[in-house]
């Protein structure tokens, strides 16, 4: 363990949680004097244990990379509120209606934030009621021109 770098303290815990491994799986019963000599077959063995602790200790860890949302940060009670869910239907559609409508409007808020991150608002706000199936609000043939020059502006 020492001569591949590892300080005195990691060598010890590395030796032994590989003789830990190595007596429970019962290791020693998988040599065969026919392949080669013992020494040669516990190297092995400890480069595959030292290979397999250094890919554990670099996996990822439970939702390593990814961004997280807080359901503390979302209002529920105001989305309940702003909800037009009949009363007395099926509690369990009523959930999925919500929790679908709280995503769509995170969805929402996110790509906002993107645009106007990118400072692309105009092209966003001109765009936000066609996303959301609100055409009435806003026509395309009405909206063309100014989303155009915005358009062409960002390429």
């Amino acid at each position: 363990m020492r001569k591949r770098g590892y300080v005195p303290e990691q060598a010890k815990d590395l030796t032994q949680g590989f003789f830990e491994s190595f007596l429970e799986r019962n290791s020693v019963a998988r040599a065969v004097r026919d392949r080669g000599r013992f020494r040669s077959f516990l190297m092995t063995s400890v480069e595959n244990f030292l290979r397999n602790a250094h890919e554990r200790s670099q996996a990822r860890k439970r939702g390593g990379g990814q961004s997280f949302v807080s359901l503390d940060d979302l209002d529920f009670e105001k989305a309940y509120e702003s909800q037009e869910i009949a009363s007395g239907s099926d509690p369990a559609r009523d959930f999925e209606v919500r929790w679908a409508l709280t995503i769509l409007d995170r969805v929402m808020q996110r790509l906002r934030e993107e645009f106007l991150k990118d400072g692309r608002a105009e092209l966003f706000d001109g765009l936000e009621a066609h996303l959301l199936g609100d055409v009435d609000s806003a026509p395309y043939l009405a909206g063309g021109p100014a989303l155009k020059t915005s358009m062409i502006s960002i390429a």
